[in-house]
């Protein structure tokens, strides 16, 4: 079992149809609409709009991903998903495999 799917899965289980903010370990996780989460990821090295958009396209052809919203400034991605669709250890793996690091927190 992944770090994400340990985490993500109590969360997804307790949360039922509300509608606010919960945070667990330090991390940030909301329920949106329906089931959809949004989680927001620090990329140590997205530095410029290209790497905004270089990370958030190749998020965005991952089934279950239906939207990115790169804070560039912050150096943090919010990725909206659906956790039945895709899961955050394949949010991660996207954006290893492209080069860039993300910090985990919790």
């Amino acid at each position: 079992m992944s770090w994400y799917k340990k985490r993500l899965d109590p969360l997804w289980a307790n949360q039922g149809s509300k509608t606010q903010p919960f945070q667990q370990s330090g991390v940030n996780f909301y329920h949106v609409v329906g089931k959809e989460f949004a989680y927001t990821i620090n990329i140590t090295d997205m530095k410029s709009k290209n790497d905004a958009e270089k990370i958030s396209s190749a998020l965005l052809a991952q089934s279950g991903v239906v939207r990115v919203k790169p804070l560039l400034h912050q150096k943090n991605l919010t990725v909206y998903f659906n956790p039945v669709s895709t899961s955050l250890s394949t949010i991660a793996h996207i954006i290893s495999n492209l080069g860039y690091h993300h910090v985990r927190r919790g």
